[in-house]
């Protein structure tokens, strides 16, 4: 059977097989919408609530289609899955949360080659034994059965994630310690990061942020900031014109952490690695809207 290049003669669901040998240019027709796997097979979706095919593996270069090249291992816009090395994109629409797209392995379901995810900042002062250390974050990283549901616990931006698992070490290097941006900004980072501790308490040891009441948060700077990727952990978190003040948050004063302790256990709190934090705009059951109004400002013009 020869291979169609107008997906619009396919039927409104599933996916048709065509054979079609690799091109020997690494492209495929640019009106083509679908996919090549490493054998040479071609699949093709046509699905109202999917507007591109997924990624598939591919062996060799990244392959290109309606003149768009995608770099491998770079996340594709509208939070869908990471493109592993050698993938190609059919079109470079976005797919919204929660459509009918599917991660797919080439060679008949092998595993797909992945990055070894490696630590950006390891501050020398967990350079020690334990939970919390280095060594424990970097085995973290690499292991690829610690998971995280974005959708199930709440993640922000909502628009952003889709109905699929996360490793710890992929949700680190393609969010956490990505540059701010519209879909990656700090107030997100911060309250995706409190609802993983929020569900799981052990996860405080490679997140450092925990939620001490439901206005009041504790933040360990080296954990958070080794997870973040921010080489100068006190100015890049606690200077003015640091993530926390300038997007509104402020640490709690020594007369409001003494009536914290008379019901909770902060006897950790030192004011310097662990503090108190809190915002007017962010609490444990803030909607998305009030968790957006905590904008960066330039705190130098308010003096």
């Amino acid at each position: 059977m020869q291979p169609s290049s107008n997906p619009s003669n396919l039927p409104g669901s599933g996916a048709q097989q065509f054979s079609l040998p690799p091109p020997p240019n690494g492209t495929v027709p640019p009106s083509f919408n679908g996919q090549l796997t490493a054998t040479g097979e071609i699949s093709v979706e046509k699905s109202a609530s999917a507007s591109r095919a997924v990624p598939l593996q591919l062996s060799g270069a990244p392959f290109s289609t309606a003149g768009v090249n995608v770099p491998p291992g770079q996340p594709l816009t509208g939070g869908a899955p990471a493109i592993p090395a050698g993938a190609m994109v059919a079109n470079p629409a976005p797919v919204a949360a929660g459509g009918q797209g599917h991660q797919r392995k080439a060679g008949g379901g092998g595993a797909a080659r992945q990055k070894t995810p490696k630590a950006k900042v390891m501050p020398t002062e967990l350079d020690i034994e334990g939970p919390t250390s280095n060594t424990a974050y970097q085995e973290a990283l690499n292991d690829q059965q610690l998971t995280v549901s974005p959708q199930a616990l709440g993640f922000l931006p909502s628009n952003y994630w889709l109905n699929l698992d996360s490793s710890f070490g992929e949700l680190v290097t393609k969010f956490f310690q990505r540059k701010n941006n519209a879909n990656c900004r700090f107030p997100h980072k911060l309250y995706n990061a409190l609802a993983i501790v929020q569900q799981d308490p052990k996860m405080y040891n490679l997140l450092g942020v925990k939620w001490i009441t439901d206005n009041v948060f504790k933040v360990d700077k080296l954990i958070f900031g080794r997870v973040l990727g921010i080489s100068s952990i006190d100015g890049g978190l606690f200077h003015r014109q640091g993530n926390f003040p300038s997007h509104g948050f402020k640490e709690l004063n020594a007369t409001e952490i003494a009536e914290i302790k008379k019901t909770y256990d902060v006897s950790d709190v030192d004011q310097d690695r662990i503090r108190l934090m809190h915002h007017p705009m962010f609490s444990k059951t803030s909607d998305e809207d009030s968790v957006n109004r905590c904008k960066w400002c330039n705190t130098d013009q308010k003096e």
